[in-house]
């Protein structure tokens, strides 16, 4: 018989003992038995529950006439959707909102802001691991046409400042000549507007 070298002897022990091992762990593994638990699924939030922790964040990070303009948008939404959970609003929910707003007649304009908060609503609560997917996305927003703008003419804007009282004229010239914004009105006067004001 054959003798094996010290090298190949304990190359074939170290075999033997790889399959012996790898078999026994194999048998063990098959013979334990077959667990499989459902992953875990919470419930996602009310919608009404959700926009508390959505106008929190909002309001620390947007201009407060951002957040005017959405709490206008929710007050509006809240007894259509409030009560419903996130996961459970659909596309369809959403064009038979937009279609009660339209009937109730509510112009393009104004739906689709109340639509383009619901949508940023639905990314932050993806963000958070509140929601899976946005339905907003899936709805056609009306078109607007935003390339006109009227000016007024020198006889209405005399007509408008002659029913005007003293102390509002001012003011008046200053928004006619800088085209400042309501929400604006607080804010401190810029250099060109005292200069406006006091050439009027």
């Amino acid at each position: 018989m054959r003798c094996l070298s010290g090298y190949r002897f304990w190359s074939w022990v170290v075999l033997v003992r790889h399959c012996f091992f790898t078999r026994s762990k194999l048998r063990q593994r098959f013979r334990a038995p077959f667990k499989y638990e459902l992953p875990s699924q919470k419930p996602s939030p009310r919608l009404e529950d959700f926009v508390k922790d959505y106008f929190a964040y909002y309001t620390t990070n947007r201009r407060p006439g951002s957040v005017r303009r959405h709490q206008v948008s929710w007050r509006v939404m809240q007894p259509v959707l409030g009560s419903k959970r996130l996961a459970e609003i659909v596309p369809f929910d959403l064009e038979r909102y937009r279609r009660q707003r339209k009937q109730a007649g509510v112009s393009g304009v104004t739906i689709n802001r109340e639509l383009a908060f619901l949508r940023h609503l639905y990314t932050m609560a993806i963000t958070w691991g509140k929601a899976s997917e946005n339905p907003v996305k899936k709805i056609r927003f009306a078109r607007e046409n935003n390339g006109c703008i009227r000016m007024l003419s020198l006889e209405e804007e005399a007509q408008l400042l002659a029913h005007c009282r003293p102390q509002l004229k001012p003011l008046v010239v200053t928004a006619l000549h800088t085209g400042f914004r309501s929400s604006e009105r607080s804010r401190p006067p810029t250099p060109r507007m005292a200069r406006v004001a006091a050439y009027r």
